[in-house]
């Protein structure tokens, strides 16, 4: 039997008396009134503080759940926004990418995101990785696919892990006509655009240059684009320039700038024109000397009569270069023309001489390394071969290059270069600002050009020569 059983029983045997009943009962009734009028009392209690509290709490109860779910979505949107800065989530996204293409270095490590920089349509993603540059060149199309964007641009920090892919959701036109309102100050020149801004080069500090690319891709249009744009400079801006320029085509492509130049076909007459601006170098070492200044820039600066930029410029330099199958005078004659150009090219940046070659097919004997190592400036139109893009470029982005006429490459730079309308030289007045006065007129000899003749002797048997060697 449980104890609430035996409860029951023994609370059933106890029996009351008769007075005791009454009294209970009595206490019952007042217990009974004593609870009326107490709730009758403590009714202001109730409606003053009870009641006024009990409404309160119904309330607020809503209130401080909304105030609690708002406190806890502060702290969700605080820690996105953690993640966000510290570039987690992006992080995972382009691991997952570069997974996808199996992009990573020779340990199996991808790819670390640094930052994103957005500055309008251009965002330049940064990355921490032990893969060369040339690397992620090679595999430039692929990273576009997975990335979902356009890379018009890779290049490397100070920090040889760091490497900066410069991108937009915007496509590079495939036509961009000249207009005289693009034409930049100095000796800048605009080359083209990206998908979003200018691509200029400043020829003070650029000084030599070399403009590559199969036939079709845009090769000589470039050099005309900046031998224009020179021109327009003389005209419009009043910035002294000489051209010296040697056609190796025949003057196919660059013979409508013959009235604007010192123009030749002829590689004997180009030989003694490189002779002559030697000269020009020597004797313009010696005045800024005299005159205490260290470039060109600062010498017209400082005084009222200008020296002029001197610009050799040289379309197809094969036909100096590539002495295969040449006789030895030949040999010898084209090897002291490109000891010349390299000199002048390596030594010429101060004294305002510049030298830009354009060449088809880049090889190691086209392109000496005595010469291409002294070219600063490295465009490059379509190639179909790899290894005369790493020639140019020193990488193989030209042989990737789309086959678009105009779409050029300016170190990693990709871009579309102007067009140039041959017709808008007409509106251009030739001007010839060459120094004479500080220019020694004395000739050089060229007696390999001479005409080979029999031995004239006099009655005496001595050698009469058959050369003036006077200036006449």
């Amino acid at each position: 039997m449980s104890k609430y059983d035996m409860y029951i029983e023994s609370k059933d045997k106890v029996t009351l008396s008769k007075q005791d009943k009454e009294n209970y009962a009595y206490a019952e009734r007042r217990h009974k009134a004593n609870s009326d009028i107490a709730i009758f009392l403590k009714l202001p209690y109730y409606l003053g503080y009870k009641l006024p509290r009990a409404i309160f709490t119904l309330a607020t109860r809503n209130t401080k759940a909304a105030k609690k779910e708002n406190a806890r979505l502060k702290r969700v949107m605080a820690s996105k926004e953690r993640a966000r800065k510290s570039n987690v989530l992006k992080e995972l996204e382009f691991i997952e990418a570069f997974k996808v293409i199996g992009f990573k270095d020779k340990l199996g490590n991808y790819p670390v995101l640094q930052n994103i920089e957005v500055s309008g349509d251009k965002e330049t993603i940064i990355f921490k990785s032990n893969i060369s540059l040339s690397d992620w060149i090679s595999s430039k199309e692929d990273i576009e696919t997975v990335l979902n964007t356009n890379i018009f641009n890779i290049k490397q920090g100070n920090d040889k892990q760091l490497v900066y892919l410069e991108t937009t959701k915007k496509d590079i036109e495939t036509f961009i006509n000249w207009n005289n309102d693009y034409l930049k100050d100095d000796l800048i020149i605009n080359l083209g655009r990206t998908a979003l801004e200018d691509v200029v080069i400043d020829l003070e500090h650029y000084t030599s240059g070399i403009i590559s690319g199969s036939i079709g891709s845009g090769k000589s249009v470039t050099l005309m684009g900046i031998l224009i744009q020179l021109l327009l400079k003389q005209q419009l801006k009043r910035i002294p320039v000489d051209l010296y320029i040697f056609d190796g085509k025949g003057g196919l492509d660059l013979g409508d700038f013959e009235e604007y130049s010192k123009f030749t076909i002829d590689i004997e007459e180009f030989k003694d024109i490189l002779d002559k601006i030697f000269r020009i170098y020597e004797e313009r070492k010696i005045l800024f000397k005299e005159k205490k200044v260290k470039k060109l820039s600062e010498y017209n600066k400082k005084y009222d009569k200008k020296i002029a930029d001197i610009f050799i410029v040289i379309d197809e330099i094969s036909v100096i270069t590539d002495t295969s199958g040449m006789m030895k005078e030949d040999k010898e004659i084209r090897q002291s023309m490109t000891r010349i150009l390299s000199d002048l090219a390596r030594l010429g940046r101060a004294l305002g001489i510049h030298l830009l070659i354009g060449i088809q097919v880049p090889n190691f004997q086209t392109m000496p390394g005595q010469l291409k190592n002294v070219l600063d400036m490295r465009i490059s139109g379509f190639l179909k071969d790899k290894s005369a893009s790493e020639i140019i470029l020193g990488n193989a982005m030209a042989s990737k290059l789309n086959h678009i006429k105009g779409r050029m490459i300016l170190d990693t730079l990709e871009y579309q270069s102007y067009y140039f309308d041959t017709d808008i030289l007409q509106n251009i007045k030739p001007v010839h600002t060459i120094d004479t006065s500080i220019i020694n007129d004395t000739k050089t000899i060229d007696l390999s050009k001479k005409r080979k003749q029999a031995i004239k002797r006099d009655s005496k048997d001595n050698v009469i020569a058959d050369i003036d060697l006077s200036n006449k």
